[in-house]
Order: structure tokens, then sequence, then C-alpha cells
């Protein structure tokens, strides 16, 4: 189960990872993001998303180190690191659920749930 919830939030992390990258690059998909009102992100958006993308990255990391796949040990920075990363997840559900933007509504807010799901099997193994 545990494998199944970090290939799940892996995925979704990657997927994210490429979206805000598109974003980055004057994809027009703002819609979807940061309250959807710009089609193409401004700069001062843009640089939040190369933000989202390092904190993705970094997310995943923690989450692979949790499940233990790069190694067995105990680190207890791991552990609070991972439940804070849901509790940021659980927050991210209440802000796209209630976006001005009903694109985000509609995609961002189950993708999130989803990830919170997966984070939290993850994050009580």
């Amino acid at each position: 189960m545990v494998t199944t919830a970090l290939i799940t939030a892996l995925v979704i992390l990657g997927a994210l990872t490429i979206f805000q990258a598109l974003l980055v690059f004057d994809r027009p998909l703002g819609e979807y993001v940061w309250g959807g009102k710009h089609k193409v992100l401004p700069e001062d958006l843009e640089f939040w998303s190369v933000v989202s993308i390092a904190a993705y990255v970094l997310f995943a990391i923690l989450l692979w180190r949790r499940a233990h796949v790069l190694d067995n040990s105990y680190h207890p920075f791991i552990v609070i690191s991972v439940w804070v990363f849901f509790a940021l997840v659980v927050i991210s559900i209440m802000l796209t659920a209630f976006s001005p933007s009903r694109k985000e509504r509609v995609v961002m807010t189950p993708v999130c749930a989803v990830l919170a799901v997966a984070t939290f099997i993850v994050a009580i193994s």
C-alpha cells in the first residue's frame, strides 16, 4: 500500500512539476493555478512557479525517504517534514476548492486531494 501511495504521489508531483515548468515557459495554462486570473503568468507568478518546482522536487525526495526506498533508517526530520508537506497539501485543497477559477477548482482540487491521501499513507508508514 505504501509503495502504491508513493508511486501515486511521485507521479502527481512529476506532473505538477512539468505543468509548472510549462507555465514558466509562457504556456497559456494560467487559468488552472494561482487563482486563474492569467492565461499566461506574469513574471511574479512565474517566480512562484519556479519555487513550486523546487518544492515538488524536495517533497518527492522526502516522500521517497519516508517510504524507506533510499534507506531504512528513521530520521525525525524526514517524518516531520512529510507531515508538514501533508498539511500544506491539505491547505492547497482548501485554496483550490475556493478558487475564483472554475478550471482550477475542477482540476486542481481533486489532484490535491489524491496527493493528500497518498502523502498521508506514506506519512503514517
